[in-house]
């Protein structure tokens, strides 16, 4: 039997990630699929700290639950079936992405959004984004990457 067609919408916590699982919801009901929520825990970020206090791991869980709760909401107000996966990072998050795409067969399309929580105002498009775009093209993956902006969200049934 073959595996519930999945959208993966990539999740950090910006406007335009909810966006990006908005737009996931949205495909995913129309085409009967699911959505993969995928978030990537960047450890490195805390700096070395990290291995000296544990306030900072508790942190970072505390703000993963959050990020992740709002996702969830987002996707229970849409009313489509989904799933989580966290991460922690091991590569750069732009592979873990295209390799989470890569290791699903079920995934039709990936939504990110424009640009991620560090980006400053002047850059068009999030160095994420940006670089799994490039990364599913030189893997040659059959999947669509759809960048959903900051700036909004349109229903696809409108």
């Amino acid at each position: 039997m073959e595996a519930k067609k999945t959208i993966l919408a990539a999740v950090d916590g910006s406007k335009a990630s909810e966006n990006a699982i908005r737009y996931a919801g949205a495909l995913a009901k129309l085409l009967n699929a699911r959505v993969l929520l995928f978030h990537v825990v960047e450890f490195e970020k805390v700096g070395y700290w990290l291995f000296i206090d544990k306030h900072f791991v508790k942190e970072l869980e505390k703000a993963t639950a959050q990020i992740l709760d709002r996702a969830k909401e987002l996707l229970d107000a849409i009313g489509v079936e989904y799933a989580v996966e966290t991460r922690q990072q091991k590569q750069a998050t732009y592979l873990e992405i295209a390799s989470a795409l890569e290791a699903n067969p079920s995934i039709v399309a990936a939504t990110l959004g424009d640009r991620g929580l560090g980006l400053r105002e002047h850059k068009a498009l999030g160095s994420t984004t940006d670089r799994v775009m490039h990364e599913v093209s030189k893997r040659g993956l059959p999947i669509p990457v759809i960048v959903v902006p900051a700036a909004g969200f349109r229903p696809l049934d409108e």
